[in-house]
């Protein structure tokens, strides 16, 4: 009776399934007044955003009081597994006798790697020595550079030091690598070269930037700053620099984006380079900030005027690869996939995934209404898709509810390196009432968008409360998985962490992720198309010897 079982089993899912509210599983890490992990007798007093890494481990900041005092922490695990990992005023590792009175950052690496920057109080420590980072996994977090230490790359006597611009701190990478970011002292150093840059891999500084130094592509000019540092994780980083006023530099060329590679660095573009795609009487007017993927690929909007270039419209996003340059989107320009008379009024900051995917949001001129006129794209750099519309049904409510508002979903929103996307949108009902504030996921394996959770939502007997847009700043760190370097609360496995103000005025964390199975093409019918929407099927051949083995072992089943 195998095959009765197995068939019985999927009508009742169906069944349960029909009409159903928005997907998802929803789990709780931590909420304010749970019992303080790791220690005893105290409550958690706050929960602030978190960070995951790839095997579904979170990092979750906030504090704790037990009565008398209280301190800043951070608990690392699964949920209901989690342990105290850092705290203030805890014996720092490695130095006997010295405490950490305040952690100044924390990042978890998709790989687990965890790096604290901190500063310090205790035996032997000094204005010049009392700030350092920590680095290693769970369990095994060890000192990794301190302040008085030699700068790697510099001069004899070049310290890092704890000056005003950084003093010293660490971050970690997609990989096992990591940055480093410090300010100097010692001989030869003043205002004009006392902040440096560093890659780490294998057991290795790489100088990538200093003040003052000479910036690649620019005939002589020098670096005055630099800033939006993405790194990924083989090594290579994207950066926006600003440059001295001399050698020709004044405020039309004064800014660029530069890309560090194989142990140096190359000009992208600057101020009044020649613009993409345009002729030479168009120009760049600098800026920019740069997005980066684990390919290396480097994403960017760049404002730009010239000859033709008519008011309102000088701007556009490009992606740049190794082998070519896509322009994305320009203001005024046609709308991707909407046909004659639409075109682009706004648009969002990209995010780049690390199999060549995009994702942003735009709003629409032309052709439209103001039901209609926001949407979200995604697909591969040379062919946009459409992900979702205003106006557009939401999956899981009947068709009861659209999309209202995605503007500004590529903000609020996340990409990780393998293309899976999760992002903050307003619904509403059909006839304009109801609106509500979602948090929406949609997996590598279709493109259809899940509500994973939605306001007014009862979770653990709390209503959810999102209320305005205000409200959902510190929800999450939006960013696009590990490859930008920064911190993310999306990983790789489409799973997000993500923080909760309920109506009772409390805040909580919980891990929020699609079911491995539900009716995902939403035909009504759970069925072998969404069993494979959950299989890695990395090309179409393997999808379809899945789908011939999937049959050939359902028929051979004895019934």
């Amino acid at each position: 009776m195998v095959g009765i079982r197995i068939v019985a089993w999927v009508f009742m899912s169906v069944v349960s399934a029909a009409g159903s509210e928005p997907f998802g599983i929803v789990t709780k890490v931590l909420h304010e007044g749970d019992a303080a992990p790791g220690v005893s007798g105290a409550v958690v007093n706050w929960v602030g955003p978190s960070q995951i890494d790839g095997a579904g481990n979170i990092l979750v900041w906030g504090d704790y009081f037990d009565g008398s005092s209280g301190a800043e922490a951070y608990w690392y695990g699964r949920p209901g597994d989690l342990q105290l990992a850092a705290y203030s005023g805890m014996p720092a590792f490695d130095l006997p006798g010295v405490i950490i009175t305040d952690i100044r950052t924390i990042w978890l690496g998709e790989t687990g790697v965890i790096c604290i920057s901190a500063r310090l109080s205790g035996a032997g420590v000094t204005g010049l020595n009392n700030q350092a980072v920590f680095v290693g996994h769970f369990g095994d977090i060890r000192l990794w550079v301190r302040a008085g230490d030699p700068a790697p790359g510099m001069a004899d006597g070049v310290l890092f030091s704890t000056g005003p611009f950084t003093g010293i701190g660490g971050r970690a990478t997609d990989g096992e690598g990591l940055v480093l970011f410090s300010d100097l002292a010692g001989p030869g150093v003043d205002e004009t070269n006392d902040r440096a840059v560093w890659l780490w891999d294998s057991g290795e500084f790489a100088l990538v930037w200093r003040q003052g130094m000479e910036a690649p592509g620019t005939g002589g000019a020098r670096f005055a700053w630099a800033d939006f540092w993405n790194t990924n994780g083989f090594g290579e980083m994207a950066f926006r620099g600003l440059l001295v006023h001399e050698n020709g530099v004044d405020f039309s060329n004064q800014s660029g984006i530069w890309y560090f590679h194989d142990g140096t660095m190359e000009l992208v573009t600057r101020g009044g380079d020649a613009v993409w795609g345009f002729s030479e009487d168009v120009f760049f007017l600098g800026g920019g900030v740069p997005q980066f993927s684990n390919r290396g690929d480097i994403g960017m909007s760049l404002a730009f005027d010239g000859v033709g270039v008519e008011s309102g419209t000088g701007l556009a996003a490009w992606v740049l690869t190794d082998s070519d340059i896509y322009e994305l989107i320009r203001l005024g320009g046609d709308a991707p996939g909407m046909g004659d008379g639409t075109s682009i009024a706004t648009f969002s900051t990209t995010r780049l995934s690390e199999r060549g995917g995009v994702r942003f949001s735009a709003r629409l001129e032309g052709d439209v209404t103001q039901e209609n006129d926001g949407l979200l794209y995604r697909g591969c750099y040379d062919d946009l898709r459409v992900l979702a519309r205003e106006g557009d049904p939401v999956a899981g409510f009947s068709g009861e509810f659209v999309f209202s508002n995605l503007l500004g979903t590529s903000v609020l929103g996340s990409s990780n390196d393998f293309g899976d996307d999760a992002w903050i949108a307003e619904i509403m009902r059909r006839d304009g009432t109801d609106r509500r504030l979602t948090v929406c996921i949609r997996s590598r394996r279709t493109d259809i968008v899940y509500p994973m959770i939605y306001s007014e939502m009862e979770i653990d007997g709390r209503i959810v409360e999102y209320g305005a847009i205000e409200k959902l700043i510190g929800l999450a760190w939006w960013k696009s998985g590990g490859s930008d370097g920064q911190w993310q609360s999306f990983n790789d496995n489409a799973q997000l962490s993500v923080r909760f103000l309920f109506s009772d005025g409390s805040h909580g964390l919980y891990l929020a992720e699609l079911p491995p199975f539900n009716d995902f093409d939403t035909n009504g019918l759970i069925d072998i198309a969404d069993f494979l929407a959950f299989q890695e099927c990395t090309t179409e051949k393997i999808e379809v010897l899945l789908r011939i083995s999937y049959w050939r072992i359902f028929l051979a089943m004895p019934v």
